[in-house]
């Protein structure tokens, strides 16, 4: 009994966790430039590192995450929440975890370069500063939609 037990709850742990991944999967958003921004709890969302995008383009997503799927407006600043490093939302990959208020406890920090910017909490940008990133992309993908 206790075998079978285990046996049906590892089953339907893994069954959980394929779910889970599947619906986190799914709600990821892809950019005009095909890059991916997923949403995390606690309305933030992480704007997964690209190495053809680089620094500017981490910042793009992020706007573009912004602007299409949360509405908001392009005077909205985006907050640096977690620096760059592991995905918290993607196994194998970096990222960026961002959100519409400043880190708690942290100072808003003035950005002065986009890629120091990423490893330091509280760095932030208007939408529309950061959305100037995206016209990097514009010769390469062509004008976006």
């Amino acid at each position: 009994m206790i075998k079978s037990l285990t046996k049906t709850t590892l089953t339907a742990l893994a069954t959980a966790a394929t779910l889970a991944v599947s619906i986190g999967e799914a709600q990821a958003y892809r950019t005009v430039y095909n890059q991916t921004v997923n949403p995390v709890a606690g309305g933030k969302f992480e704007a997964i590192e690209d190495s053809f995008f680089g620094n500017r383009g981490v910042w793009c997503a992020a706007s573009e995450y912004a602007l299409r799927e949360l509405g908001v407006s392009s005077t909205t600043r985006i907050y640096v929440q977690s620096p760059i490093g592991r995905s918290v939302t993607g196994s194998n990959r970096r990222g960026v975890v961002f959100g519409l208020k400043p880190p708690a406890g942290v100072s808003p920090v003035q950005v002065v370069s986009t890629g120091a910017a990423l490893k330091t909490p509280g760095a932030n940008l208007s939408v529309s500063h950061a959305q100037q990133f995206c016209l990097d992309y514009r010769e390469v993908f062509g004008p976006d939609s």
